[in-house]
């Protein structure tokens, strides 16, 4: 395995979605695409799909895809943060309370305040994004 290329996230309102990675984590819209048709459906194992999708991109390379599945009706993440399967993305800040501080002018909720981790190289604290999937902020501690 060489790297990973890219975290895919399913989004119901994609503008929105766009608009909040790119404005509180400096991400800037590296792909808008529209895709549909036999690729899509085959690599999928889907009939008759259609998706809108944005590829963010961080400085050095990372990239976030945020996803719509047109024909699919809203749903609300439910859970909790220990469920299996999918659970946060992580994203390296700068600052990690001056993200906290604007992040809680947007509305984000936190799960807690930022605090060192147990093995002192790292600050780090959980929120959601505004569609309720689980962020980890770390600011890393030479």
């Amino acid at each position: 395995m060489l790297k990973i290329r890219h975290t895919g996230i399913y989004v119901n309102n994609l503008e929105n979605m766009k608009d909040f990675y790119c404005k509180n984590f400096g991400m800037n819209e590296a792909v808008h695409a529209f895709e549909k048709g036999n690729y899509i459906d085959t690599v999928l194992g889907l009939v008759n799909t259609r998706l809108e999708l944005y590829k963010l991109k961080f400085e050095d390379g990372t990239m976030l895809e945020l996803i719509h599945r047109e024909e699919e009706k809203p749903t609300e993440i439910r859970g909790n943060i220990y469920d299996v399967g999918c659970m946060h993305l992580a994203i390296t800040v700068d600052n990690v309370e001056q993200t906290v501080k604007i992040l809680q002018k947007s509305g984000v909720t936190f799960l807690s305040r930022p605090m060192v981790s147990d093995s002192g190289n790292a600050k780090v604290c959980f929120c959601r994004d505004p569609e309720g999937n689980y962020l980890e902020l770390v600011e890393e501690i030479a």
